[in-house]
């Protein structure tokens, strides 16, 4: 089984019920954890759902931590509250998970993640495959599976941005492959809830607490990170960037 975390400051309710209904209804899915940042009564109830409302908003990444905490299921989906979801995905994803015990995370790729419009319906059921990554790209956190017993809780650091990257990081290196699922469709309005922070205090400190994390000294001498999109080396203080044209 698993458990859902969603944390919500509760920007689109109607966008977040039919997410809610729609994990209800799966039979994967054992408990539905919203963390209500908004610190507001939520106005609608399901079977599986459970609401944790914090004395004030505790942002995104303590409420990952908290809610992976709460969550009773072997494995856990953390989950944006903006985004529409194929029926049965969870299902599906268990099947993932019960076929290869090398699975580390499982994350949505960027090109099967689409806007959000009010026509949208819920996406089809689509076949969908499975490919290793070694690296994450924009809007890699909208949707996330792992096993709980592998995360490590996000350092206190960090509030808002690069809580994926660090739990991708730390699955990797724990040993585990991550994978993206490619093939089905997902639905995402996008920023709801972290635009206005963009070019808040919040965001320099978030990078700059990120940076500590991420670098050690020797890295600065020389290191290969892989992107989405190029190779970047740093030698000695300079930094090359080989980009990828595909």
């Amino acid at each position: 089984m698993i458990s859902i975390v969603i944390p919500t400051m509760q920007k689109r309710t109607d966008i977040l019920e039919n997410l809610v209904k729609t994990l209800n209804d799966d039979k994967a899915v054992g408990e539905i954890i919203i963390i209500n940042n908004a610190v507001k009564p939520i106005e609608f109830s399901y079977d599986k759902m459970r609401v944790i409302t914090p004395e004030s908003n505790i942002y995104v990444n303590p409420a990952w931590n908290l809610g992976v905490k709460e969550g009773v299921n072997k494995y856990i989906g953390l989950l944006n509250d903006d985004i529409i979801i194929s029926q049965n995905l969870c299902s599906r994803i268990l099947t993932e998970f019960e076929k290869n015990n090398e699975i580390g995370l499982i994350a949505f790729d960027l090109n099967d993640v689409l806007p959000v419009n009010d026509s949208c319906s819920a996406p089809k059921n689509s076949e969908f495959t499975l490919s290793k990554t070694n690296f994450i790209a924009h809007g890699f956190g909208i949707a996330m599976f792992f096993k709980k017993e592998i995360y490590k809780p996000i350092p206190e650091g960090l509030k808002i941005w690069f809580g994926d990257n660090y739990i991708f990081r730390q699955i990797k290196k724990s040993g585990y492959e991550n994978y993206l699922i490619k093939g089905q469709k997902i639905y995402h309005f996008g920023s709801l809830s972290c635009e206005q922070f963009k070019e808040s205090p919040l965001y320099k400190e978030d990078k700059k607490a990120w940076k500590k994390i991420r670098y050690k000294w020797y890295d600065y001498i020389f290191s290969i990170e892989e992107y989405s999109d190029c190779v970047k080396l740093r030698f000695l203080g300079l930094n090359l960037r080989l980009w990828n044209k595909n």
